[in-house]
């Protein structure tokens, strides 16, 4: 038996995710959340599906430190959430502190990058 190692499970979920924002069963009349596509390859792109877990909640997409795919209480992460009116918040979560950005676009935005970065410090749990 191959054993999985935590890149690969985390590499994984962003496929996963990839599928699931992909899926037009899933995302039906919601289009307002379809640059989350673009988001996603962008933090791909730059190496960040092999340090963080993908995940989502509804159609929030969810990056963690977590081996799990369910969040645990306090467990640090950031949510993208995306809105009809082509906005964006972005929310980092922790039990230290709460920071919430929100931005006239839904595209990847360099205020983002320290807030990835403090995720990135979080243990992988």
């Amino acid at each position: 038996m191959i054993q999985k190692t935590t890149e690969n499970i985390f590499i994984q979920s962003w496929d996963e995710m990839e599928s699931f924002f992909h899926d037009d069963n899933v995302i039906g009349g919601w289009l307002w959340v379809l640059p989350i596509r673009k988001i996603m390859g962008d933090l791909r792109t730059l190496g960040y599906d092999r340090h963080l877990r993908a995940n989502q909640a509804m159609l929030t997409f969810v990056i963690s430190r977590s081996i799990q795919p369910t969040l645990q209480p306090g467990q640090a992460s950031i949510a993208f959430t995306l809105f009809r009116d082509n906005t964006m918040e972005v929310r980092y979560y922790s039990l230290e502190e709460e920071i919430t950005l929100n931005f006239d676009h839904t595209t990847l935005d360099t205020q983002i990058e320290p807030l990835i970065e403090k995720l990135l410090q979080q243990p992988i749990n």
